[in-house]
């Protein structure tokens, strides 16, 4: 695709396609109806394609969504642009075995990149600024979330189960290597049916019914609210679904830089203190080791017991 300025949406409608381009290359939606600036789904509702890679180009100013991926398998985003696309700005779904790798996603009001109900894939080295959430992890597993820059968002990092989908669990989901700092932007999310309505901003790595979810070596500075939160799904939400446990289990928080958080806490806190740790008491086999933080709550966290070294 050469530079230039097209007004206009793109459709993928089979595998194996490869789109490449500069970011001076803009997909713009301003004024148009279409809700996604790139859409890659097969033709046949609930059937999936094998296979697709975008390198560059900048997709912007679309009522929904940058790019939308629904059922791919094998599928690289690199090196783009998403702005300001109004729900998300990088949205695959259903879709395992990919890699987001450096791109620049802000102005999404939900989030700059969703990662929901899939598997097996990378977020690797991108920069998400200006969105609710930077980065999202919603009932997927095996997913990894690799030296990101996120700051001026509501929520840096959100790892979450969520009910009533058709994935039921969030694990496996590691958290590493990020600098998320400064995530102090108001959650203006107020629509009672929507769980980030309920989401304090000022976080800057926020784990809400997650399990088996590692947080390690990430640099987390100067969010309003805390730094690495881990706590239950509420119950408004739990209860819409008995297949979903709600609780944080089997979550470990190690070796995390972690100051200067909850200066200025988001009302929607609720009742738990501002902390750079901050834990809500729920779940099982939660461990925290060898972080650099100043305050915490609970007042006594777990320990992890030391990782083995080979002999």
């Amino acid at each position: 695709v050469p530079p230039g300025l097209y007004r206009e949406a793109v459709r993928v409608s089979r595998g194996g396609l490869k789109i490449v381009g500069p970011k001076s290359a803009i997909i713009d939606g301003a004024g148009r109806t279409e809700p996604s600036g790139i859409r890659v789904a097969a033709p046949t509702a609930g059937a999936g394609l094998h296979g697709f890679e975008i390198y560059g180009l900048t997709v912007r100013n679309f009522s929904s969504n940058g790019i939308i991926l629904i059922q791919v398998g094998d599928y690289r985003i690199v090196g783009g642009d998403y702005e300001n696309n109004e729900s998300y700005g990088i949205f695959p779904i259903l879709s395992d075995n990919g890699r987001i790798a450096s791109n620049h996603v802000s102005g999404s009001s939900d989030s700059g990149i969703y990662v929901g109900q899939s598997s097996h894939s990378t977020v690797v080295d991108n920069v998400c600024v200006n969105n609710t959430v930077g980065i999202e992890v919603e009932n997927a597993s095996s997913v990894t979330v690799r030296r990101n820059a996120l700051h001026g968002n509501s929520i840096g990092i959100l790892v979450v189960v969520l009910p009533n989908l058709t994935v039921k669990t969030t694990s496996g989901i590691d958290v590493d290597l990020n600098v998320v700092r400064n995530n102090n932007r108001e959650n203006s999310t107020t629509e009672p049916g929507d769980p980030l309505a309920l989401l304090p901003g000022g976080v800057g790595v926020l784990l809400v019914g997650a399990d088996q979810t590692r947080v390690s070596a990430n640099r987390v500075l100067n969010n309003g609210s805390a730094g690495i939160a881990v706590v239950s799904l509420p119950h408004k939400f739990a209860k819409l679904d008995r297949l979903i446990d709600p609780a944080p289990d089997r979550d470990s928080i190690t070796a995390n830089t972690v100051l200067g958080n909850g200066r200025q806490p988001d009302p929607r806190l609720g009742a738990l203190p501002p902390r750079d740790l901050l834990w809500d008491q729920t779940g099982h086999d939660d461990c925290w080791r060898q972080n650099v933080y100043r305050t915490a709550f609970s007042p006594v966290l777990p320990s992890c017991a030391p990782a083995l070294v080979a002999a």
